[in-house]
This record gives structure tokens, sequence and C-alpha cells, in this order.
């Protein structure tokens, strides 16, 4: 990408979280910053900013859903889940707005400004955004690679830093094809839990990984072309000092908006429920639940990658085309 073309992330999303804190401040706060609330995410509702949908032609304004699931070979480990609590206002509420008024926002934005939490691309293109988590399984990430390479597809990887140093040739491998490989931090932390201190280092330690995996040259790119973060669980989407920190380190954190752990796998024993209807049902999923700009979260394991073909070819067939994040942030 030449230097014209490299995106302004600040510049791009800054309109449409001033519209949509403004449209906050006509209904009251839509979102709880305590830090306390993140530390239990088991057994609290949790909600966050997110780019306004369009539903029954009102705006929905709420929170998207969250999930995770931590694998080691398949094995689950955690299951930490957010409950969304949306919220509908109608159009007509949404007044227009005097520009003196915008104008005295604009100000008090950028001495406060922090990046917030993207969940979902452009809507005016029938693009949505292939992301992969975590990558504990080698097996399972070489077969993420052969798929994505026959149908001519880059995504968005978001590996953990720990996993980049377990295995180097597959991540140089991914990022030779194309692909995004981005900030998970170093040992998938939740950074909620988390000082600043210890949260700039988990950042710092995966920079340090992909810089050892996949040279100098990689980060430099990255950290211009596609700096995005994913928060570990969704772990720190609405507390502002860990959005003031990968803030500072030069981060835009990357949500989601279609996944499949609280859709499909929650509802199994993914440790001894076989792996193929399941795997089938999270593919009828994420083509079902994908429109224009969404961002998808899967991660390498078997249930989400077993019909990764089937996926894509199923995605592209209803006119939609997986590509990368910063693909469908244009």
């Amino acid at each position: 990408m030449v230097e014209s073309e490299k995106p302004d992330y600040r510049a791009k999303f800054k309109n449409t979280f001033l519209a949509l804190s403004l449209a906050g401040a006509m209904r009251g706060p839509i979102h709880n910053s305590s830090r306390q609330i993140e530390k239990d995410v088991s057994s609290s509702t949790v909600t966050s900013l997110y780019f306004p949908h369009v539903v029954n032609n009102v705006d929905l304004i709420g929170p998207e859903p969250f999930s995770t699931i931590k694998t080691d070979q398949d094995i689950l480990v955690s299951i930490p889940i957010a409950t969304p609590v949306p919220i509908l206002i109608p159009k007509s509420a949404l007044a227009p707005i005097s520009t003196k008024t915008i104008e005295g926002t604009k100000k008090a934005e950028v001495e406060e400004e922090v990046h917030r939490p993207i969940y979902r691309g452009n809507r005016n293109n029938p693009e949505v955004a292939l992301t992969f988590d975590d990558g504990f399984s080698y097996q399972v990430i070489k077969k993420t690679l052969e798929v994505l390479e026959a149908n001519n597809i880059t995504g968005t990887f978001f590996v953990i830093g720990s996993q980049l140093r377990a295995y180097p040739d597959l991540w140089r491998q991914a990022a030779a094809a194309g692909h995004e490989i981005c900030n998970h931090t170093y040992s998938h932390q939740y950074l909620a839990s988390l000082s600043l201190e210890q949260i700039k280092k988990e950042l710092v330690g995966w920079e340090e990984a992909a810089q050892e995996v996949l040279g100098e040259e990689y980060i430099t790119r990255m950290k211009q072309e596609f700096a995005f973060v994913r928060f570990p669980g969704g772990s720190g989407h609405n507390d502002e000092e860990v959005l003031r920190a990968v803030t500072e380190a030069g981060y835009w954190p990357v949500a989601w908006s279609a996944e499949t752990y609280a859709a499909v796998l929650k509802n199994y024993d993914l440790n001894n429920n076989p792996v193929a209807p399941i795997a089938q049902e999270v593919s009828n999923h994420i083509i079902g639940s994908s429109c224009n700009g969404t961002i998808i979260l899967l991660h390498f394991n078997s249930w989400d990658t077993q019909y990764l073909d089937l996926t894509v070819k199923g995605l592209i067939n209803k006119g939609l085309q997986p590509t990368t994040v910063s693909e469908v942030l244009k």
C-alpha cells in the first residue's frame, strides 16, 4: 500500500464516534466504565459503544454481544460471556444538532479521545472481515491457510504472542500470503484485570514476539497500515483506562459483530460431543448472520474451521466477499 493510500483510522472513525456520543447524550449513558464490572464478566452485564444498526426503521443503539473461547488443542478452558442489552430509539428522536454543539463536542473529543472498539465495517460494501483468534493448533492453522489460499482470500489473524513463537514458520507463511497478523496480547490476559503497566507489557510483549518471528519491517508496516488489537474475551471494551492504554500504544481495538461461541458452541459439551454436527451449525450460523460490513470472529479450533471452505463459499454465494479488517473499514 502506497503512502497516499494508507488508511487514516483516526479520521475515518472520529465522525462516527462523535455521532454516537451525541446520540448517547440525548438518551443517557449507554455503557458503564467501571473496571469492577469488567473484572467479573462472567456474572455481569457488560455494555459498550458501537456503530448503530438500522432495524425496522429504528436505530439500534446498544452493546454488541461478545464471548470468547480459549482452547488448547481444541480443549475448552474458559468461557466468559457478556449479555447484550440493546436499546431501541426511533429515528425521529435523533433530532438535528446545531453546528455550535458539534464544534464544542469536537473540541472536547480532541482532549479526551480514545480509540473505542470497532464492531463493523462499511455497510455500503458487500464485504465481510474474516478474523481468526489465538493460534493453539498447528493442524488447524495449516488447514485454515490452505482453505484461504484455495479461495484466494486474505484474512486478519489475532494471534497470541506466545503462539507466534510456537509456530513461526506457519505465521511467516501467513504473512507472506498477505494475511494481517495483529496483536492479541502476549499471553491472553484479560486486560481489564491488569494494571496499566501490565497492559503495556502484554502489548509490547506481543510486538517483541512478532518482530522476532515476522521481522522489524513487518511490525513497522503493521503499525502504519493495520494497527489492530483484539482484547482477549472482550475484556476492556468499556474500560476507559484500557482503551486509553491501547490508544497511547497506537492501536485500534477490533471487536466483532458475528461470532460462534454465544450463538452455537455454548449449547454443547465440546469435550464430548462430536465435532462435525457442531461445525456444520457454526458454518450455517456465520453464513446466515453475515451482511455488509460484518466482522466475523472465528478461532483456530476444529468447530470453527472444519467446514471453513463451505463457510467461505456460502458467504460468496450470498454476495459477500470475505476479506481483511482493513478492507472492510474502507
